[in-house]
């Protein structure tokens, strides 16, 4: 399963703001399909000031009894409270059947299933930063890992 993204807030003066501050969301991975690695997450940010990467895609496990391993969590920079996102967890295949890692949780909460035993999807990820669910392909047989969600950027003003 794909890696949640990171958390940051930050309490800023108005003096430490610029007139203007560009606010980015980072895009949600992209499952990968077939035995594709999965896409990373992008990063979201508040300018320079405040930012959160995205988590990275899950591997693959190329053949029985090798783990396809989960991508890694995200991480918060530059705020006063900072938290990793979760490691997507490992996938793996084996005689007796298979299982895809489930997609890390980020801060907003549940973790995306992998699938389990059949060709099929990865479930799509839950809360904004969160890791998409690996999938389980076999031979021509292709399926996707879950899609990450999208980050979000929040900026609350107060004024005396």
């Amino acid at each position: 399963g794909g890696g949640a993204g990171g958390f940051a807030e930050a309490w800023l003066m108005a003096s430490q703001i610029g007139a203007t501050e560009t606010v980015t969301v980072g895009a949600g991975g992209t499952g990968g399909v077939g035995g594709a690695v999965g896409n990373n997450g992008g990063q979201s940010s508040l300018g320079t000031l405040v930012g959160a990467t995205g988590g990275t895609g899950g591997n693959f496990g190329g053949s029985d009894n090798t783990p396809g391993n989960g991508g890694a969590g995200g991480a918060g920079s530059n705020g006063q409270i900072l938290f990793g996102g979760s490691d997507g967890g490992h996938g793996w295949a084996d005689s007796s059947g298979a299982i895809g890692g489930s997609g890390g949780a980020s801060l907003g909460g549940g973790s995306a299933q992998g699938a389990f035993m059949t060709v099929s999807n990865g479930a799509a990820g839950k809360a904004y930063g969160g890791g998409g669910g690996g999938g389980l392909s076999h031979q021509a047989n292709a399926a996707a890992g879950g899609a990450g969600v999208g980050g979000i950027v929040i900026v609350v003003e107060f004024k005396a």
